[in-house]
């Protein structure tokens, strides 16, 4: 007589009884987070008899047990040695700066492992790998020293995560270890700045002068009206929003790869310099300035002074139309200048979005140039011809 064996169980396969005494098979992963079972029914002779297999789950939930410690801080990156209590697990770590934690209205475990996997998604999606393809690659074991930290902000909360993960099943086996942070913060000093104006209609050139000539700064203008409402609308101090869009414009150039020292030594002054600007008619500006470290902060609080640009001189210049080829959606419309030094831009629009655009004609000239790409200027005589798109009878 022979010993059969046979089961119902599909992640069973190769049951073998062709070794004397032995039953042998294999037994498919357990992708399940609980315990599974199946029977195996024996039969010799007329004998029946069954045996269970009792199957774990690959990995249960375990507690995120890491402690970790800072070592060594800059303003854009941070050094920690991270050590987890489990030594054989492997894990996944990473940092995100608080600030993108509200927009992204990050709060849960899950929220975080999710919001990982699609960003390492679109990371693997280059070279056709899944977000858990990459999650299992970038996967440590064992106790890390120096581990560098990058994208932290002067001054600006950032949080360290890290959370078991089982490669073989591809799924997050813990609960998320939190670890919060803050950037090193640059000593304020003291720096003062006069600015001398030479305006010409639109165009201003601002001369800088800072008190002292070995302090490398930054200087730039910007709206007042526009200045006053973003500060305002974001709960700050003009002061403190200049700062934080500076150190915005820097993390972005550096996650850019360039480096804070190109940063300091190409966009910051280094004595009395000046620049004119091209700038509206008419409005008032804000010029600011504010010293900046070699690691390109802002290390003093930012300087305003108020100007006003000049209007603009108006040309005497003048146009002869003459319409033509008029059908029912063309037109052919010839522009004669009056000369042909002064440059100028020429459209076509209906007569009631010309009414929409404003009250008086100043004002609906003003809003086409803010609201329509008006392409180059021309000079001298032109043409315009349409003769497909324009609506009947308008």
């Amino acid at each position: 007589a022979r010993l059969s064996a046979n089961t119902d169980a599909e992640w069973i396969s190769g049951l073998s009884t062709q070794v004397e005494g032995t039953i042998t098979f294999l037994a498919a992963p357990n992708m399940s987070d609980e315990t599974r079972e199946a029977t195996i029914e024996l039969l010799y002779s007329s004998v029946n008899s069954s045996i269970t297999v009792r199957q774990l789950a690959t990995a249960a939930m375990v507690d995120a047990s890491f402690s970790a410690e800072i070592v060594e801080q800059s303003y854009y990156y941070c050094t920690l040695n991270l050590t987890p209590e489990d030594l054989e697990l492997e894990y996944i770590m990473d940092i995100f700066l608080m600030e993108d934690i509200e927009a992204y209205g990050l709060e849960s475990d899950d929220d975080f492992y999710n919001y990982l996997i699609e960003y390492y998604e679109s990371i693997g999606s280059w070279s056709g790998l899944s977000g858990i393809d990459v999650a299992s690659q970038k996967a440590k074991k064992g106790a890390r020293e120096g581990v560098k930290l990058s994208g932290i902000k002067p001054g600006g909360k950032a949080l360290f995560i890290a959370f078991y993960f089982d490669t073989y099943k591809g799924r997050r086996i813990s609960d998320v270890f939190r670890f919060e942070f803050s950037g090193l913060e640059p000593d304020i000093e003291e720096l003062g700045f006069s600015y001398d104006f030479e305006i010409e209609g639109p165009s201003a050139t601002a001369t800088v002068t800072p008190d002292r000539e070995d302090t490398r700064y930054y200087f730039d203008v910007m709206p007042k009206s526009l200045l006053d409402e973003v500060s305002t609308t974001a709960g700050l101090s003009k002061e403190e929003y200049i700062k934080k869009w500076w150190t915005d414009t820097v993390y972005a150039d550096m996650q850019a790869d360039t480096p804070a020292s190109l940063i300091w030594e190409q966009k910051c002054s280094l004595g009395v310099d000046s620049y004119t600007f091209d700038l509206l008619a008419d409005t008032e500006y804000y010029i600011f300035s504010f010293g900046v470290n070699e690691e390109a902060v802002c290390n003093t609080v930012p300087q305003f002074e108020v100007f006003k640009t000049g209007a603009v001189d108006l040309s005497d210049l003048s146009f002869e139309f003459t319409v033509s080829n008029l059908t029912k959606c063309g037109v052919k419309i010839e522009i004669k200048a009056s000369n042909d030094t002064d440059p100028y831009v020429a459209g076509l629009i209906t007569a009631d979005e010309w009414y929409e655009f404003g009250d008086t004609n100043s004002e609906r000239l003003s809003n086409i140039l803010k609201h329509y790409n008006v392409g180059s200027p021309a000079y001298g005589n032109a043409m315009f011809e349409e003769q497909k798109k324009l609506t009947p009878d308008t």
